[in-house]
């Protein structure tokens, strides 16, 4: 998984608002599927629980680092990052935070446009991800974070500590 940090370009990343069209457990039957394909990684989150692209972007990368170093603490990927994104090391607590949720609307995110569209046809409503200030603020404020003039920052650096305290 490490050799994949190199090669991440973040245009490659797919990160798309969406709805499922026959409920969240196909999506996940599916996404469970695609994940066994060496390379993908193909995760859904719940729009509320997501601040911006560069909260998925850092979830991602840390996922792929914590493979990598041997310190993950999930068995797949798309899990780790559910970890990061949701800055716990809880897997129940992970989703409740941020995983994607039976009738609200989704984040998908996928490492690569063939992943993706291994899950378009389950989706509907899909569109590009572009937080407006207010969601961005509700989602931060979901996290205990405050400033929103420095989130990234902010969102980085307690993404890294939710590790340390593990």
């Amino acid at each position: 998984m490490i050799e994949q940090l190199s090669k991440i370009r973040s245009e490659d990343l797919i990160v798309k608002e969406a709805s499922p069209k026959e409920g969240i457990a196909k999506l996940f039957d599916r996404m469970d599927q695609l994940n066994k394909t060496k390379g993908n990684t193909i995760q859904a989150f719940d729009y509320d629980g997501v601040i911006n692209k560069t909260h998925l972007l850092a979830a991602y990368i840390n996922a792929l680092m914590a493979f990598g170093s041997h310190s993950n603490k999930a068995k797949s990927a798309s899990m780790e990052m559910l970890l990061f994104a949701a800055m716990t090391d809880q897997i129940g607590t992970a989703i409740e935070t941020v995983g994607a949720k039976e009738n609200s609307k989704i984040l998908m995110f996928a490492n690569s446009e063939k992943g993706f569209d291994g899950m378009r046809d389950l989706l509907k409503e899909i569109k590009e991800f572009r937080p407006s200030a207010q969601h961005t603020a509700q989602a931060l404020k979901k996290f205990g974070i405050k400033n929103t003039e420095d989130a990234d920052r902010l969102v980085l650096q307690k993404m890294a500590m939710s590790r340390l305290k593990s």
